[in-house]
């Protein structure tokens, strides 16, 4: 514990945490302390490489084919917090902070999941781990306090298979729309983006809007961490 308190205190992350609000250092102290008294003794161990070395925070990437429309190899990749035995089963660990009460209506939510569908596919593909699906080490913030609860998200290979072949249809579609330059708007969902005020305003002026309010960046998701 004091040796990651000291990790924490030397991160030059922690001195731009805010004053106020879920997220200030004292909040963030607090739920490091409290996450290893809540789950100190409960048998979960993170395993290790051949070599040794703990499998924490594992970037991984594989091909699952080829694209239809040129010669490029399609990846999955992202970023793994840990991969983990309880008992006798063997779990990819992911960890999950949220202001909602914790509890089983949490937990459901991530089967099916996009994200824990794949980690528990890398598990099995590029790390080599019968992984059982995800571990999730819940943790809800509180402006006074921080409470944590554990759940888990399973998938057999059938699931698996069913998730990697609607992955391989998405991607094709979305390669379509690369082509076609036509992107069609998915209203269903737009309260969860925060693209939201921009797409509320005419077509005619949204690119000042985005120029104006949002930097554009080139994200690399194969670059490891």
């Amino acid at each position: 514990l004091l040796l990651t308190l000291r990790h924490l205190f030397e991160d030059p992350r922690f001195a731009t945490l805010p004053e106020e609000g879920y997220y200030r250092h004292e909040a963030l102290v607090r739920a490091v302390v409290w996450y290893f008294d809540f789950f100190k003794d409960d048998g979960m161990k993170v395993q290790s490489y051949a070599d040794g070395t703990p499998m924490v925070e594992v970037s991984f990437r594989f091909a699952i084919g080829q694209s239809r429309y040129s010669e490029e190899d399609v990846l999955l990749c992202g970023h793994i917090d840990a991969v983990v035995s309880l008992g006798e089963q063997v779990y990819v660990a992911d960890h999950k902070t949220t202001k909602t009460t914790l509890g089983e209506h949490y937990f459901s939510r991530y089967s099916p999941d996009t994200q824990m569908s794949l980690y528990s596919l890398a598990g099995r593909i590029a790390l080599g781990v019968d992984a059982d699906g995800v571990l999730i080490n819940g943790v809800q913030t509180l402006i006074d306090g921080t409470n944590f609860a554990r759940g888990f998200a399973h998938r057999t290979q059938l699931q698996l298979e069913e998730f990697l072949s609607d992955t391989i249809d998405w991607i094709e579609l979305a390669e379509q729309m690369a082509l076609s330059e036509s992107y069609p708007m998915n209203s269903k969902n737009c309260f969860m983006c925060d693209f939201r005020d921009v797409c509320s305003k005419d077509p005619s002026v949204r690119g000042a809007f985005l120029a104006a309010d949002f930097t554009k960046r080139l994200w690399n998701p194969l670059q490891n961490r």
